[in-house]
């Protein structure tokens, strides 16, 4: 019995110094963003693409396929090491000549640029829907190298009359996947006209779902339409789509005004940003134009025989209207649009606190963990790579879709990439990726049991130590 009762105080202590070091990892939040690890990583006045050659860029300026006046950098996704990036033909029907990119360093004069992935003709406009004619957002599954792209098929998306003149052919929105290690396209998925219109459609965000944590394929698709405030939910098994929609997912006015340094842009925008938790258990939603969060069991979006407003849930408001956001293990990231600034919501400290699960935690602990006034204006796209870091966009959107970006350099860069230590993976990077908080004091209190005692006071004096 005593030895018994000696192991069992060795499991609490094992226990307490785990949930010791945990609380204090996440509680640091003062710590995430030191100066030596918060920076911009990359800069640019203009989108410059790597050309094969000068004739081809020239080509492409005097027929009106190359504006740099046209080109906005939106998302971003990390596949190791590697950055791959949208431009989106999001205002303008012409004068982005490759939308789906990689950022390449250019051998001649050593600059960060952007490549055409998988190739040029991938990206060419036209009566040729297999084509992209509008990459919106990405998402890439780390475990297998895939990238999803969601096409909403039609350019000019946000333009005015002013500025198209001659209107491109429009094709019905579809999801693409590709293989980045072959550079192959693997996959296509047409949404179906009765739910997703070529006129009127703005899919905008994406997320990948692979039903729950010990899986490692991706079984269904969650995007967002920014336009008919829609949530689509592919099945990527049955090959079925469903649209979804709750006035949750509405745009409110008095929120669609959003201030950025001291001017006012109105952005009537519904459902926008999306993410899953990492255990996929549950999806966030925020319209653009409102500063609510919500909250969705998945297996109400993957089963047509749940209503959603049944189960939907009210997390709270956020310091600020969002644009894109991303799940980690413990938190969620978002950007403040208000704010020039990004937000982590610690949910795994809340859950601790509040003394509840995930489906019933609010939003309290919500921590700004960078800013800045002048390099941090419109931070949309968010991903995280495998040793912990966050990177984002800084795109200034609000000036390219409202006007007022100066292309001349007076202002300064334009679009920028940050690069932000979080000290946490992100909600694909897998089996490992999970934290203390996540593998349960069950898996812990099992691992404990299978050790010797000696073996379990050494280990609690290391921890002690350290």
């Amino acid at each position: 019995m005593a030895a018994t009762s000696c192991h069992a105080v060795a499991i609490l202590c094992c226990l307490l110094a785990l949930t010791t070091t945990r609380i204090n990892a996440v509680q640091s939040d003062s710590e995430v963003c030191l100066q030596k690890e918060c920076k911009v990583l990359h800069e640019w006045v203009t989108v410059d693409y790597l050309w094969p050659n000068q004739t081809m860029e020239e080509e492409y300026k005097t027929k009106g396929l190359y504006d740099p006046t046209h080109c906005l950098l939106s998302g971003i996704k990390l596949y190791k090491g590697q950055i791959f990036a949208t431009i989106p033909r999001i205002r303008y029907y012409y004068g982005v000549p490759a939308t789906l990119t990689k950022i390449v360093t250019d051998p001649k004069d050593g600059k960060a640029k952007f490549e055409p992935f998988p190739d040029w003709e991938t990206q060419q406009q036209g009566s040729n829907c297999d084509n992209l004619q509008m990459a919106m957002s990405i998402e890439i599954d780390p475990l297998t190298g895939h990238l999803y792209v969601i096409d909403p098929g039609r350019p000019g998306i946000v333009g005015t009359p002013e500025d198209n003149v001659t209107e491109p052919y429009k094709c019905q929105p579809k999801l693409v996947v590709f293989d980045i290690n072959t550079g192959k396209k693997i996959r296509s998925h047409t949404l179906p006209s009765r739910l997703s219109s070529k006129e009127t459609n703005f899919l905008n965000d994406i997320v990948l779902d692979r039903g729950n944590s010990k899986s490692d394929a991706v079984r269904w698709v969650y995007i967002t339409d920014a336009k008919e405030s829609k949530l689509y939910v592919i099945d990527m098994l049955t090959k079925e789509t469903r649209a979804l929609h709750h006035s949750s997912m509405d745009y409110e006015d008095d929120e669609s005004v959003i201030h950025v340094n001291g001017k006012e842009y109105t952005l009537k925008l519904p459902i926008d940003g999306l993410a899953v938790s990492n255990d996929f258990k549950y999806v966030y939603y925020c319209a653009l134009g409102s500063r609510k969060l919500w909250r969705v069991p998945s297996f109400v979006l993957r089963e047509p025989k749940y209503s959603i407003g049944d189960h939907l849930s009210f997390v709270g408001n956020k310091i600020s209207q969002t644009g894109g956001m991303i799940y980690a293990i413990d938190s969620l990231y978002y950007g403040g649009l208000s704010k020039n600034a990004v937000y982590r919501w610690n949910v795994a400290k809340d859950i601790r606190e509040q003394g509840v699960d995930e489906g019933k935690v609010k939003i309290v602990s919500e921590t700004e963990i960078v800013k800045d006034d002048s390099k941090l204006i419109w931070p949309d796209a968010f991903a995280i790579d495998e040793d912990g870091y966050m990177y984002f966009t800084a795109c200034r959107a609000n000036l390219f879709l409202k006007g007022g970006m100066d292309f001349s350099g007076g202002g300064g860069s334009n679009f920028r990439i940050w690069k932000v230590k979080i000290g946490e993976r992100g909600y694909l990077s897998g089996h490992n990726g999970g934290s203390a908080t996540t593998y349960g004091l069950i898996g812990v209190i099992t691992l404990l049991l299978s050790m010797p005692l000696s073996h379990l006071i050494h280990s609690v004096g290391v921890e002690g130590n350290a």
